[in-house]
């Protein structure tokens, strides 16, 4: 053997499914199967002057119900001195859970704070999480700690935080493509068109016939209003 418990069996080609090479089976004799219970492995790991339950991996009833047989994969582990908890199970339709109980897509992560880190190394990542009113915000740190937020609430507002002294861009690879502002009754308010670098505000769902153009159109609140109106707020100039 090359270790304290060593399994062995010759492979075979008979079949593409895994080769079963251990065992644990749990088996209603009569009595009431409940949510929640089923085969496990445990582990114990050292601690001073002796050992502590670390971990455990367990396939587990979903169902309250001795005639369903529908089982979830669970994986427990624990902190220092305490019960080993349910981190991570994958239920018996293949979704994946972490933080919860009940994953009811192909993955999702349930916590307080951020859900997901994806990391390019220690100093450069970014981090997704969604608050309590549903808003997903996604927060990216380079090497100067230095942090952007981009929130997208549940209510389809979307807020962009940049640095100080940099820059919020749009189209920064410079592709042709138009940028357009749709409010309640105006398909076109603000419409910057990408091929001739023309921009137009009001209605104007055509091309801009000028470097800027302002129309005006019958709409709601554009009755008796000046096309342009320039106005100072600074009580220094006379």
């Amino acid at each position: 053997p090359a270790s304290t418990l060593h399994l062995y069996k010759a492979a075979t080609a008979a079949s593409g499914l895994p080769l079963e090479m251990l065992r644990l089976q749990s088996t209603d004799e009569g009595v009431d199967v409940e949510l929640g219970q089923g085969p496990a492995i445990t582990f114990y790991v050292a601690e001073t002057s002796g050992e502590d339950h670390g971990g455990t991996i367990a396939v587990v009833k979903e169902v309250a119900s001795d005639a369903d047989s529908a089982a979830a994969m669970v994986f427990h582990t624990a902190v220092d001195d305490t019960t080993p908890a349910e981190r991570m199970r994958i239920g018996s339709t293949g979704n994946v859970g972490i933080g919860v109980t009940d994953p009811d897509s192909s993955l999702e992560i349930f916590d307080t704070s951020t859900q997901l880190k994806l990391s390019y190394d220690a100093t450069n990542y970014s981090t997704f999480g969604v608050g309590a009113t549903g808003g997903l915000t996604i927060t990216t740190v380079d090497p100067d700690a230095a942090e952007a937020d981009l929130t997208l609430d549940a209510d389809g507002k979307i807020v962009v935080e940049a640095n100080a002294g940099d820059e919020v861009v749009f189209n920064e690879g410079g592709a042709d493509v138009d940028f357009r502002v749709e409010t309640a009754d105006e398909s076109h308010l603000i419409f910057a068109e990408g091929s001739t670098n023309r921009v137009s505000i009001g209605d104007n769902t055509g091309s801009p016939g000028a470097t800027l153009e302002v129309k005006n159109h019958a709409s709601a609140g554009a009755y008796g209003v000046p096309l342009v109106q320039l106005n100072s707020n600074d009580t220094d100039q006379q």
